[in-house]
């Protein structure tokens, strides 16, 4: 029993050996966990890139004019009112995202691009009515038309800087993220309508010309604004290899735009008499005429808000391939009267595509 003692040692040389060995491993572990983290840092790209479209619905309600002196339809339905804003358009995007090495936080800058049209759209009514005279014999035909034409077209750009790092600290899941992204939006809207109609009436034969009916309608409209941002994006992975991974992308995005709200539309009208007497010599005045012009202009606050979900394939972290839905609205953010103010929200939602790849260790 003796010989057991002096072998283990006195009791505090017992505790010292035991200090020993706990340190020894806990280095271990550390030495562990910092090669882990510095093989991740090592994984990341420095330098992300991104470029994507989308297919647009718009959310268009601008006030549309319907020209007083329209004739009534002749052989064909009445043509649409002035003033109908394009429904489906496109956007492009891309993003630029810097995450230096030894830092949490990510630097980013986007821009989105989208457009939309309608028309040009040309209606053209016409009758050409042959009767008889008082001897019954073919008179001159009744002849009386209607063109229309008409286009409009709306554009947006967006751009965003935001600085962002992941908060998330596995909420989703293991290999989950979830970053919350601070910055400013710019973002301007432009929209533009032109209409034009042109119609004889009341024109019993080539020897009386009747009346003539002329209407224009010209409206630009526009916002422009820039104010701080917030959006928070979280992934979570769905399926995992060694190389690559399938994640679910969703995200949020509000904003507060200050800017300026500005419309400009003009309303015409007028309508000739044409007549030709017995003489021979022709003569026309002026029957009706009238233009309205409207010039708006308003400092606003737009609320801006957004989101987005759908799926991703990471090639490993070297690119990517996103598919989802994405939806973007700013609250009476066009002034989309026609004599008067009124305030309409713009929105543009619809499915994207996008491809990703990193740049730099």
């Amino acid at each position: 029993m003796s010989e057991l003692l002096q072998t283990n040692g006195t009791p505090q040389d017992l505790k010292r050996k035991l200090l020993a060995t706990a340190s020894a491993v806990s280095l271990l572990g550390v030495g562990t966990v910092a090669h882990a983290a510095g093989d991740l840092a090592s994984a990341r790209p420095t330098l992300w890139v991104e470029i994507g479209g989308q297919f647009d619905v718009g959310q268009n309600s601008a006030q549309t004019w319907t020209p007083p002196n329209a004739p009534q339809p002749i052989v064909q339905p009445a043509f649409e009112p002035f003033g109908q804003m394009p429904d489906i358009g496109y956007d492009w995007n891309g993003k630029i995202a810097i995450q230096p090495a030894s830092s949490d936080w990510v630097f980013s800058a986007s821009v989105q691009f989208g457009k939309a049209k309608r028309g040009p759209k040309s209606t053209h009514d016409q009758a050409n009515v042959t009767g008889y005279n008082l001897f019954g014999l073919p008179a001159p035909p009744t002849y009386a038309f209607t063109d229309s034409h008409t286009v409009s077209d709306t554009r947006h750009f967006v751009v965003d800087f935001q600085a962002g790092r992941d908060v998330g600290l596995g909420l989703f899941g293991k290999h989950s993220t979830s970053t919350i992204n601070l910055g400013i939006r710019m973002a301007q809207l432009t929209e533009s309508v032109h209409g034009t109609m042109t119609a004889q009436v009341s024109a019993p034969n080539k020897y009386n010309a009747g009346i003539n009916r002329y209407a224009d309608m010209h409206a630009e409209r526009s916002f422009s604004g820039v104010g701080p941002s917030i959006d928070w994006n979280g992934v979570v992975h769905l399926i995992e290899s060694a190389d690559d991974s399938l994640d679910l992308n969703w995200g949020g995005q509000a904003a507060l735009l200050f800017g300026r709200q500005k419309a400009n539309v003009t309303l015409h009208t007028k309508e000739v008499q044409f007549t030709t007497p017995f003489t021979g010599s022709a003569a026309s005045y002026l029957r009706t005429h009238s233009t309205s012009i409207s010039v708006r202009r308003k400092t606003v606050i737009v609320p801006n808000v957004g989101g987005f979900a759908g799926v991703s394939y990471n090639l490993g972290s070297r690119g990517k391939i996103s598919l989802g839905y994405r939806a973007d609205f700013f609250f009476g953010a066009i002034d989309g009267g026609l004599t008067t103010r009124r305030s309409e929200t713009r929105g543009f939602y619809g499915p994207f595509a996008s491809v990703g790849f990193g740049l730099g260790d």
